[in-house]
């Protein structure tokens, strides 16, 4: 069984972009992500953002897709 300090580091780690939601569900042992997001508004926790490289990679996919699929045969 987790500490208090033990679970808030974890979900410090997850709301920081740092540990995957499944990995902060599994270390932390809430049921699902519905429990993991009520457990970061205990610790008064944001959800976490995407790092600038996922962002910068999910953009240029938006931009790019519809690109790809009009030149598609």
């Amino acid at each position: 069984m987790l500490t208090e300090a033990e679970k808030q580091t974890i979900l410090q780690d997850y709301s920081r972009g740092n540990l995957s939601t499944r990995a902060a569900i599994t270390k932390t042992g809430v049921k699902d992500y519905g429990d993991l997001i009520i457990e970061l508004s205990r610790y008064d926790l944001e959800l976490p953002r995407l790092s600038a490289s996922e962002a910068n990679i999910r953009r240029a996919t938006e931009i790019l897709q519809p690109l790809l699929r009009s030149h598609a045969v």
